[in-house]
This record gives structure tokens, C-alpha cells and sequence, in this order.
């Protein structure tokens, strides 16, 4: 899974490199990195759990319950 994750970001990376926004891309990945450091770490079946709700809800958003208010 990390294999597919590493190839989707180098995908992005590699696209935006060729079209000249090297500056960005840098700190876009950079970014990516940072905000997703915990769910790259994850191992095995937590990862797999965390990766399946992450699908539900990219297909499904509006079932999500905002408590913040």
C-alpha cells in the first residue's frame, strides 16, 4: 500500500516538475508529507482500516457529522 501511495505522490511530483513548478511541487510534497506523516507510518491492519474509511468517505462526504458547533 505504501507502494502505491509513494508512486501516486512521485506521479504528481514528476507531472508538475515537467511543466516547470518545481518550486511548488517541492512544497506541496513537503506539505503532503507533513499532514499525512501518520497514516504513512501505520502498518498493516490499521492502516488498511484507516484507508478504507478514507475511501468511504471520499465517496460518500455528506455522511460525515460535524460536531464542531
Amino acid at each position: 500500500m505504501q507502494r502505491v501511495i509513494f508512486i501516486l505522490l512521485m506521479s504528481l511530483v514528476t507531472g508538475r516538475l515537467l511543466a516547470g513548478e518545481q518550486p511548488v511541487v517541492e512544497n506541496e510534497l513537503t506539505t503532503l508529507k507533513r499532514e499525512y506523516a501518520d497514516v504513512l507510518a501505520l502498518q498493516g491492519t490499521s492502516k488498511g482500516e484507516i484507508l478504507a474509511i478514507a475511501r468511504i468517505l471520499r465517496a460518500n462526504p455528506e455522511m460525515v457529522i460535524d460536531r464542531t458547533g
